[in-house]
C-alpha cells in the first residue's frame, strides 16, 4: 500500500510542479516579460475554453477519469 501511496504522491508532485511552472510562464508572457510560445498561447486557449490544456495531461497520465473538462 505504501509503494502505490508513495509513487501516487510523485506524480501528483510532478503535475502540481509543471503547472506552477507553466503558469508562471503565461503570467510572465502576459506581462510581455517573455516571448509566448506556442505551447503557452494552446494553454491559455485550453484555460480559456474550461479544458485541461494538453501540455498538463501529459505529464502524468491517470487515465479518462482523471481529467474532466466541462
Amino acid at each position: 500500500m505504501n509503494t502505490v501511496l508513495t509513487q501516487e504522491i510523485i506524480r501528483y508532485n510532478k503535475l502540481l510542479n509543471m503547472i506552477h511552472t507553466s503558469l508562471q510562464e503565461l503570467l510572465k508572457a502576459m506581462k510581455g516579460l517573455v516571448v509566448l510560445s506556442q505551447a503557452l498561447e494552446e494553454m491559455s486557449k485550453s484555460l480559456f475554453n474550461n479544458a485541461v490544456p494538453v501540455m498538463w495531461s501529459k505529464v502524468v497520465c491517470f487515465g479518462k477519469f482523471f481529467f474532466v473538462s466541462l
